[in-house]
């Protein structure tokens, strides 16, 4: 038999398809809306192709990176600011 986790893990992107199609088909309940809306959501991550965990952690990174990045632009003002002061004296 198979439990909830295992069928969870089997889940692809033609059965939330189906759900969502089905779901729009009957679409008269407040219920009905929240998991079509849930169900465009999850949609769009199966598309990605990454798990919830994938997407932090390129979050992370993405935003080590801009910090990075904003630190040497603000280096290289204060180097560019430096060697212009020399040239004045």
């Amino acid at each position: 038999m198979m439990n909830y986790q295992e069928k969870e893990a089997q889940l692809d992107i033609y059965d939330v398809k189906k759900a969502l199609l089905y779901r729009k088909a009957i679409g008269e309940t407040e219920w009905d809306r929240i998991t079509v809306m849930a169900l465009k959501e999850l949609l769009e991550y199966k598309k990605i192709g990454l798990m919830p965990q994938e997407i932090k952690e390129l979050h992370k990174m993405y935003t080590e990176r801009c910090e990075q990045v904003n630190r040497l632009t603000r280096d290289c003002e204060l180097l560019k600011n430096k060697d212009k002061c020399k040239w004045h004296v």
